[in-house]
């Protein structure tokens, strides 16, 4: 049997097409890790991806394990300490990691915007696509949710929940509070007169959601009196974009005790008092409402996280009776 001994160039070249393939193989095996990563704790991967693509960057809320289980969590200042004091510290490492500093107020052509959660185990950031990735690769990161801002919505269920047989039994509301994470609530409609015993404002995802506060201060924080009163930024020309926090309120606790011809005459629990928070912010361009026309408003999804974590001011304490 006689053999051919292949020229020497040829030899050479497909060697170098074999580790050429190994390299690409290689690369090929790695970017689908990292995307593999990014599809498990990124729910709404394909989603971000394309805002990411579309805008150069994207807001996300990066969550990591809790230092603490939940079970051993307790509202005594010194466990929440702990807690505040280990979030933070996980916090700080996987941001410094991965934006280059421990307060990283710019990135490739975007602002970072990173608000942080003091106690949920997370931060909200604005990231590029490649970011994504890298976040997803990190083994301390366990998800990557889109930080949506929302539309109001509402559910009309005061006629069909049985008010009359709760105000039978005696479930009036009386004694209690409800916190109303809304639009705002307007203090001085009849519905809801004397209702408000407290208010506060948590807007444009801290300051960095690019959107416009909403919080009558122009802060995106503000607590006390006239917080959550849907003025200002909530005016826009005759009509008031804030006006579905005042309806909610009123479901919720409304009371009317002169009522006007088809007028309700109270909401849910007509006894209770309202803590009013607003959480929304103002949008105006058209590419940010579409569908809807400019300006919108929206809740970003760190806003009411952010909302809930505050305690009810002293003043709440001594609730009015209706």
């Amino acid at each position: 049997m006689s053999t051919r001994k292949l020229p020497y160039a040829s030899v050479m070249a497909a060697g170098r097409a074999a580790i050429a393939a190994t390299f690409l193989f290689g690369l090929t095996s790695a970017a689908s890790a990292q995307s593999t990563a990014l599809s498990r704790k990124a729910p709404e991967m394909d989603e971000i991806l394309s805002i990411a693509q579309r805008d150069g960057k994207v807001r996300v809320i990066v969550q990591f394990d809790s230092p603490m289980q939940a079970s051993a969590v307790t509202p005594d200042p010194a466990t929440l300490a702990t807690v505040k004091a280990s979030v933070a510290a996980i916090q700080e490492t996987v941001i410094a990691n991965h934006f280059g500093g421990t307060t990283p107020s710019s990135g490739p052509g975007l602002e970072r915007g990173i608000l942080r959660f003091d106690i949920t185990p997370g931060f909200a950031v604005n990231v590029t696509g490649a970011e994504l990735e890298q976040l997803a690769a990190d083994s301390r990161v366990t998800s990557i949710n889109y930080d949506r801002p929302m539309p109001p919505t509402l559910i009309q269920s005061v006629p069909l929940i049985g008010m009359a047989n709760a105000y039978a039994a005696g479930a009036t509301g009386q004694n209690f509070a409800v916190a109303v994470l809304d639009t705002g609530t307007q203090s001085n409609h009849e519905f809801l007169n004397g209702k408000v015993i407290a208010e506060a404002c948590f807007s444009n995802s801290g300051g960095g959601g690019g959107g416009v506060s909403l919080c009558p201060s122009g802060a995106s924080t503000q607590t006390g009196a006239g917080a959550a009163q849907p003025i200002g930024q909530c005016l826009n020309g005759a009509a008031n974009l804030c006006d579905h926090g005042t309806h909610v309120g009123g479901i919720a606790a409304g009371l009317n005790t002169s009522p006007s011809a088809g007028e309700p005459t109270n909401g849910v629990g007509r006894n209770a008092a309202i803590f009013a928070i607003q959480v929304f912010t103002r949008f105006n361009s058209a590419a940010d409402c579409s569908p809807s026309p400019a300006p919108c408003i929206a809740a970003f999804t760190s806003d009411p996280a952010m909302a809930i974590r505050k305690p009810l001011p002293s003043s709440t304490c001594g609730m009015p009776a209706f």
